[in-house]
């Protein structure tokens, strides 16, 4: 059972483990950077193959990740919904997660073979 010294350490110990996180931390190397790319890059292909399901227009879905800036992330985003509208729009909700499902994987490893 505990006291309230015990209770009351115990609370100031919990409310401080958010700050935590919030010491400075170390830059990320080009490596980790290319990592946490490559995994955006995953999450956002099956949002991209989402919008293609849900009848987003191509250009439109274009355009937006036109807006990221210049470079090899960019033109591999531009390609890759590109190749999602290359997949076939279907009917059937289970189909359409089935395809979105299929369309992310294999992205996070083919990305962090790409040169960087």
């Amino acid at each position: 059972m505990m006291n309230f010294k015990t209770a009351g350490l115990f609370c100031v110990l919990m409310s401080s483990l958010p700050l935590l996180g919030c010491a400075e931390q170390k830059p990320l190397s080009n490596q980790e950077k290319w990592q946490k790319f490559c995994k955006a890059y995953e999450v956002a292909s099956y949002y991209m193959m989402s919008d293609r399901q849900h009848n987003v227009e191509r250009e439109k879905a274009i355009t937006h990740v036109e807006k990221l800036p210049e470079g090899p992330q960019r033109d591999m985003m531009i390609a890759a919904v590109k190749a999602a509208y290359q997949v076939p729009k279907y009917d059937q909700l289970e189909d359409k997660e089935r395809a979105m499902d299929e369309f992310k994987q294999g992205k996070y490893q083919s990305c962090l073979n790409q040169p960087h």
